[in-house]
């Protein structure tokens, strides 16, 4: 450990915490507004990291926020999901819900960062330790509903 290494770390750690990540984006459907009832709506976001140069007690360093958990609050009142990949969109079906009800809904996310550091110049990370989050929403979307009948053919 170089002499000061301790009180440098704890202030990366200070950093990290109070570092402003921009909050990754909820996708729906593509964003096409709508989905269907009692099918899968696909919900996506983005992993990312983030890279901030700063200096930090005198000595600039990199922190880098790495996106590793993706908590999906559905907006109607199911418990939320919580993944460890942000999904895609289609054919990825990775993150996915059905809804039940007609309505209008948005998509909360709450991304979990994790943060690492470098001195400027060096190619090694270094973890730090704590974590710190970001919450975006969905634009407002509405579910519909397909019915079928039967009809007596023409003829």
């Amino acid at each position: 450990m170089i002499p000061g290494e301790g009180d440098l770390i704890d202030d990366v750690r200070r950093a990290f915490a109070e570092m402003t990540i921009t909050a990754p984006p909820v996708t729906v459907i593509d964003g096409r507004g709508w989905t269907f009832v009692q099918i899968d709506t696909i919900v996506y976001s983005d992993d990312t990291p983030q890279t901030l140069t700063t200096t930090v007690g005198g000595t600039p360093v990199e922190i880098r926020a790495t996106p590793v958990e993706w908590r999906w609050d559905f907006g109607d009142k199911t418990k939320p999901l919580t993944t460890t990949k942000p999904g895609g969109p289609y054919p990825d079906k990775t993150v996915t819900h059905v809804y039940t009800r007609l309505g209008t809904y948005t998509v909360t996310l709450t991304t979990t960062w994790q943060g690492q550091w470098r001195l400027v110049g060096e190619t090694q990370w270094r973890d730090v330790d704590g974590q710190n989050t970001t919450t975006s929403t969905s634009e407002p979307f509405t579910t519909h509903e397909i019915r079928t009948r039967l009809v007596t053919p023409p003829g």
